[in-house]
């Protein structure tokens, strides 16, 4: 049993992707690859002087439609919980950063100055003067 493109390609998704079939379609179009307009490109459609929309442009269509569906389905009590998350994010972030920045600058600190410190006390140590205490 011999299998034709048409039977391999039967069951794949037809999902908003970029190369999915458009909802305008043109006399131009076919199932060959070769005969397909490029995305670079346009083409008038048969119906009228209409511009054939690029699939990249398609695919921010489907997502701005997709994206108003949420927000008209969100309640205010939603929205106001995702800007709160978007907050409490970036005093998140900050938080994180600042105390990463510290731990640097203590790390610093420690490594510049506790030699310095260790050298002065054997310094102020052997100038001491040396008492025998015990009698």
């Amino acid at each position: 049993m011999s299998r034709t493109a048409i039977d391999a390609t039967r069951f794949t998704a037809t999902g908003p992707y970029a190369y999915s079939k458009s909802s305008t379609s043109t006399n131009a179009s076919s199932r060959w690859p070769g005969s397909k307009v490029r995305s670079s490109q346009t083409s008038q459609s048969a119906t009228g002087g209409e511009q054939q929309e690029t699939p990249k442009q398609k695919v921010e269509r489907l997502r701005a439609q997709a994206r108003a569906a949420r927000f008209a389905k969100s309640s205010p009590f939603d929205r106001l919980l995702q800007k709160g998350r978007l907050w409490a994010d970036r005093a998140h972030r900050v938080a994180v950063f600042s105390l990463i920045a510290a731990s640097g600058m203590f790390n610093l600190y420690g490594l510049f100055y506790s030699p310095l410190c260790f050298l002065q006390f054997l310094k102020n140590l052997a100038s001491l003067p040396l008492v025998n205490y015990i009698d």
